[in-house]
């Protein structure tokens, strides 16, 4: 059997001054505006959603995304963005 984990990586401004920051709170409305993410069809972020499903369930899971969706800086398709 093989088992492959792949380490996720949360950047933050040093000025933040985050002693801890989980997934979870990406959802948090404190960061509103501020969170970056791959788009939500890469693999790594559909294994990190399949994932928090199997922990949470789809209910929770649903309300975890469309809090993260509230918190983007930037919403919309990247080629929607390189248009401006």
């Amino acid at each position: 059997m093989v088992c492959a984990l792949d380490a996720r990586v949360i950047y933050a401004a040093k000025d933040l001054d985050l002693t801890a920051f989980n997934y979870e709170d990406l959802a948090d409305p404190k960061w509103k505006g501020k969170i970056c993410i791959r788009s939500g069809q890469h693999p790594y972020n559909t294994a990190l959603f399949a994932d928090h499903i199997a922990h949470y369930g789809a209910e929770a899971t649903e309300k975890w995304l469309a809090g993260v969706k509230d918190n983007l800086a930037l919403q919309g398709s990247r080629r929607r963005l390189r248009r401006r």
